[in-house]
């Protein structure tokens, strides 16, 4: 059975919410529908995820080891489909900076940036 994304993707946002009810809200679909991507996605890799407990569900050591592939490979595959998409666009412009200081530069940056012919996504990621 092979990785499916959006079980990838159901997975990073029940981690984010700490609960699948409340990653079922953010994702627009119904919890069932969370608790059989997360089941569907734990037959595929052969291990339990997430242990539930009264304050809500966390990862287990196997989730802990699939987390930061699971965040790597989303991320490639929105990378894959910005490639395609602005092959005629200008070359992505990247700034790193450290959480630290980002509530002060970011804003600067965007503001910056942001011009009706310049589309301006902002991510926050891990390294």
């Amino acid at each position: 059975m092979a990785l499916d994304s959006v079980d990838l993707d159901t997975l990073l946002m029940v981690v984010r919410q700490r609960s699948f009810g409340r990653a079922a809200s953010a994702l627009l679909v119904s919890q069932p529908t969370v608790s059989e991507r997360i089941a569907r996605l734990e037959r595929c890799v052969g291990a339990e995820l997430f242990v539930r407990g009264p304050r809500g569900v966390a990862l287990t050591q196997a989730g802990d080891r699939l987390l930061p592939m699971a965040s790597r490979i989303v991320g490639l595959m929105e990378e894959a489909v910005e490639a395609v998409q602005a092959a005629d666009q200008p070359p992505p412009f990247r700034v790193g900076v450290h959480s630290t200081f980002a509530y002060r530069a970011v804003p600067l940056v965007v503001s910056a940036l942001a011009s009706p012919t310049r589309g301006v996504r902002v991510r926050d990621a891990h390294s």
